[in-house]
């Protein structure tokens, strides 16, 4: 067999098995097999190999199953928020998911100086904080109520830019508000959606993996 050239065959009956080229990774035969790169530890798995890393590279020649290409699709994205300790944390997309975001009064806005994330326990309650700048006053909605929401896989919204709306379900004491997202920095900052610090982009990503899920908003 020549070992420049990667093959795939599909047994009666089987899922497949795929025989690796040189260059390749775990990762990248998931993504080119599969559809998602994400999916290498089901082939790991599978094939009872100890790989740490999905970008390592494999030894050439090695014949591998693989599995069903709808098989194990990603869970849908549980997370969680706490407006005390200003946290978002959770699981999305098969990653692990731990940031700082900010809720409310202006935080995350990219004109302004960087708020401290969190909220203090009478901060928790605002519905509207007053905000000054340039001499003029501004009216900006408290933290994101306590509760669950709905996470809907993102989309560009013509305001904010790539965001994952979040509907409040049954039960949410929303004080007469609604339409909060997840989504990026900007310069007005946040009026209750939540804003993260870092790592925006692979959030996004991870819930679209995941076609959405759910977030609970805490006190602590």
């Amino acid at each position: 067999m020549d070992s420049t050239t990667a093959t795939r065959t599909t047994p009666r009956g089987g899922h497949g098995t795929y025989t690796t080229a040189p260059g390749d990774s775990l990762k990248s035969i998931a993504a080119r097999e599969l559809g998602n790169g994400e999916r290498w530890r089901e082939i790991a798995k599978l094939n009872h190999l100890d790989v740490s890393s999905g970008d390592a590279p494999i030894p050439v020649d090695l014949k591998l199953a693989l599995p069903a290409k709808g098989a194990d699709k990603p869970e849908p994205a549980s997370l969680k928020y706490s407006l005390f300790n200003g946290v978002l944390e959770g699981k999305a997309g098969g990653h692990d998911i731990r940031v700082n975001a900010w809720s409310g009064e202006g935080g995350g806005s990219t004109k302004e100086k960087p708020k401290e994330f969190g909220h203090g326990v009478f901060g928790i309650l605002e519905t509207t904080v007053k905000t000054k700048g340039k001499g003029k006053s501004h009216q900006h909605g408290g933290p994101l109520p306590v509760g669950k929401y709905k996470i809907v896989a993102p989309k560009r919204h013509p305001h904010l830019g790539l965001a994952a709306r979040l509907d409040p379900m049954p039960g949410n004491l929303m004080l007469g508000r609604d339409g909060f997202y997840i989504h990026g920095r900007g310069k007005h900052g946040s009026d209750g959606c939540i804003v993260p610090e870092t790592d925006f982009q692979k959030i996004m990503k991870a819930i679209t993996t995941s076609g959405g899920g759910t977030l609970e908003v805490v006190a602590f």
